[in-house]
């Protein structure tokens, strides 16, 4: 649906205000695509949603926590004649039931689950039907008896449509739930963080990336689709409705973990929200401009709700322009001034952080930056405090090395990992001395909250002409991991995520190389950023607590 009605909306309030275990509809779709996520913490007991005049269907991701002990029924929650319908995140069909005995409402139940899982739940009019795109109905059992599994001649297809019964008048609704959860957490204020590494270079059409190496906010799997040579699609799956931030680094080994590199980088082209989903592109280039598949590694970040945290992002969409304020939508500092940029030269800008100084913090933050649309390379200059403000100073260049007015992506933070502790954990580093054989990085712009391990600083090594690896001791490389870099300094240069690996005794090996722009190897400083779901704040490993160093 799109609109609640303004009774509906009062009522599911005052009830949201009793119970924190209930989820009230925003804006559930009636595809897999569209289904919204029920967001906030622990058990689920009810959603609360109004199926609108005209509309087919509502979906909601949920998860099951014990197929044992989960239903959802209608029952005591409608006075209308429903049904109800449960699909796998691909739009399988896993059961339907039309009515209970002796009732016009519905109750599905995990009889056919194999295990704890998110899945969609959908509610429906009585005599709508699940189609594939054929037209071929999922299930041909629509006159109420026993719940069943997909038994029509569709049953081997996802859900790609519905047909409607006769009436669609607007409809108020509870499902009640037992042995369900909230699909993904949105309670403590943090940013919400999605990432995947494209392991496949060159897939046919759509593809799911390897699980260990990615993360939805959801629990629905991430989808990359290669849409021709270098072009790809990341469906990032359902999101909250709050400003973005979409950061890529190139992906340069050739195997896996690290025999070999290719020197392509990579280029965001768009990004968008669209029936709860977030949607971004991206393309890869080879040194000389040509458009070639390649691996990448892509981390979509979304504003939480706690204006006080001090992190920022923007999107920088107009590069020709002396100075002006990126879009309202597509930026975020919090409850401090908006974000703003002033072009200092052509493909030099300045771009300031509003009320985020760290002066007298004992640490400075961390900046990512990617190259958008119409310019192949971004890099960071530097960045630094400015009375109550911090400002950074962004690059961008073209194919030849030469400075060019562009459009990029920026994010920053000061803590190691702004992701919730209890779902994750991470680190970042400045690696500012290229030519070192090895070395601590600075701990004011080095930081970790990791627990793999003893706590230990950061040891970066240099190993050949523009190849770095990067110890973190106390993060683990899985369950899901990636590793984002970016280039650091004044002049022409780009860098890539070689792979990481994990470290013997515990911890992180994240190895990086930086080239100049035109592919040849050379050392140059960068920025590394490093996230796990591995939640901060656990026993470590080695000792019976562990944080990392700055942390």
């Amino acid at each position: 649906m799109r609109q609640l009605t303004s009774s509906l909306i009062l009522g599911s309030l005052l009830t949201a205000s009793l119970s924190a275990q209930t989820h009230v509809e925003l804006l559930a779709g009636d595809s897999i695509r569209g289904a919204e996520a029920a967001a906030g913490r622990g058990a689920l007991a009810r959603i609360d949603g109004l199926l609108d005049q005209g509309e087919l269907a509502d979906l909601y991701v949920i998860r099951v926590d014990d197929p044992a002990t989960f239903s959802c029924t209608t029952v005591n929650g409608a006075t209308w004649d429903t049904q109800l319908f449960l699909f796998d995140m691909d739009g399988m069909g896993i059961s339907f039931l039309d009515d209970d005995p002796g009732s016009l409402q519905s109750t599905v139940t995990g009889q056919f689950l194999s295990g704890p899982q998110q899945l969609i739940v959908a509610i429906t009019r009585y005599g709508t039907r699940a189609v594939d795109l054929n037209g071929g109905e999922l299930w041909m059992q629509h006159l109420g008896g026993p719940e069943v599994q997909p038994n029509g001649p569709g049953a081997s297809n996802p859900l790609a449509q519905w047909n409607p019964s006769g009436s669609l008048l607007a409809n108020n609704y509870e499902l009640r739930l037992t042995g369900a959860s909230f699909a993904y957490d949105d309670t403590d204020g943090a940013p919400g963080y999605a990432w995947a590494w494209s392991n496949v270079t060159s897939p046919g059409g759509t593809y799911t990336p390897a699980t260990a190496y990615q993360r939805s906010l959801s629990g629905e799997l991430i989808k990359i689709e290669h849409l021709s040579t270098g072009s790809y699609t990341i469906d990032f799956g359902p999101m909250p409705s709050r400003p973005w931030n979409i950061q890529v680094s190139p992906f340069s080994a050739v195997g896996f973990p690290f025999p070999g590199s290719n020197a392509n980088t990579a280029v965001i082209t768009y990004t968008e929200e669209f029936s709860g989903n977030l949607y971004a592109s991206v393309q890869i280039y080879g040194p000389s401009g040509n458009l070639v598949n390649s691996r990448f590694n892509v981390l979509a970040q979304v504003a939480g709700t706690d204006d006080n945290r001090r992190y920022a992002f923007c999107y920088t969409d107009q590069p020709h322009t002396t100075a002006y304020t990126p879009a309202l939508n597509l930026q975020w500092n919090g409850n401090r001034n908006p974000i703003t940029v002033i072009r200092t030269n052509v493909g030099r800008y300045r771009v300031t952080l509003p009320g985020l100084s760290t002066s007298g913090l004992g640490e400075g933050g961390h900046v990512q930056v990617s190259p958008v649309v119409d310019i192949p390379f971004a890099s960071v200059e530097s960045w630094y405090t400015s009375g109550p403000d911090i400002h950074v100073m962004v690059r961008t260049f073209t194919f030849s090395g030469a400075p060019a007015d562009g459009q990029f992506m920026l994010s920053y933070h000061e803590e190691a990992a702004p992701i919730a502790e209890h779902l994750g954990s991470g680190a970042h580093v400045l690696a500012d001395q290229p030519t070192a054989s090895s070395y601590a990085p600075t701990g004011f712009y080095s930081d970790s909250n990791g627990v793999a391990g003893p706590q230990s600083q950061p040891l970066i090594t240099r190993t050949g002409v523009g190849s770095y690896e990067v110890d973190l001791p106390d993060l683990n490389p899985s369950d899901a991991s990636i590793a984002m870099v970016t280039a650091h300094g004044a002049g022409p240069a780009y860098a890539t995520v070689d792979g990481w690996v994990a470290l013997a005794g515990g911890g992180t090996k994240v190895r990086v190389r930086t080239r100049d722009i035109g592919g040849a190897a050379a050392d140059h400083k960068f920025t590394l950023f490093y996230l796990t779901d591995d939640a901060a704040g656990t026993p470590a490993v080695s000792e019976p607590f562990g944080y990392g160093c700055a942390g």
